[in-house]
């Protein structure tokens, strides 16, 4: 029917295009370029995503975003520097700043809402660091907001830079397999290969960038 579509038009693996028109011979290049990038019938599930439900086309600093999203943590500068921070005197100066301050879950109940200061009370989701709820049952977030990883921060970044912290994260990822218990060759493979096309994209996006 009309309103069936192809697997291949649904797969992850589907042709990439930029949001933007570009001069012919640099979308001819960048269409090469994005080919390169997601050919490989062998790409295990986990290691492609969506972007939106809706949209299923993606540039290709979409993708890079897309896969780093999923394995932040093992990016480098994530390992050098925690996020959210764990440093407690970070997040008591953030909530001076606000005239709030932390109480415990048990004490909350005895305690006041304002104290000598006139500061409000609030406690600290224990599964979110950092993330404090008031008394009106409003979330309060104190986690730099200039180091989240998330889509905002990450599409800032230049595409060398997002392919650099991919690689990082790709090859911290695979150390991290090896104390998995269960056999994870088939893993393995599937993040060297995208390590391989990973690397030929920041070395033809940076050919592509002085053409």
């Amino acid at each position: 029917s009309g309103s069936t579509t192809s697997s291949s038009d649904d797969s992850d693996d589907a042709p990439l295009q930029t949001k933007k028109p570009l001069p012919a011979q640099k979308r001819k290049q960048l269409n090469k370029l994005t080919q390169k990038f997601i050919a490989g019938d062998n790409i295990d599930p986990e290691e492609t995503f969506r972007v939106t439900s809706v949209s299923k086309m993606r540039s290709i600093k979409d993708e890079i975003v897309a896969k780093l999203l999923c394995r932040w943590w093992y990016a480098e500068e994530y390992i050098k520097n925690d996020w959210p921070p764990q440093d407690e005197s970070f997040y008591l100066a953030e909530l001076d700043k606000r005239k709030l301050r932390k109480v415990t879950i048990e004490q909350w109940e005895w305690l006041p809402e304002q104290d000598a200061k006139g500061y409000n009370k609030v406690y600290e989701l224990s599964q979110f660091r950092g993330v404090y709820r008031n008394s009106a049952g409003e979330s309060i977030d104190l986690r730099p907001k200039d180091r989240c990883p998330c889509q905002t921060n990450f599409r800032k970044k230049d595409l060398a830079t997002l392919c650099a912290m991919l690689l990082g994260a790709y090859e911290n990822q695979l150390k991290d397999l090896k104390n998995c218990r269960y056999n994870q060759d088939k893993r393995a493979n599937d993040i060297k290969a995208a390590m391989t096309r990973t690397r030929q994209l920041l070395h033809e996006s940076g050919e592509l960038a002085k053409s």
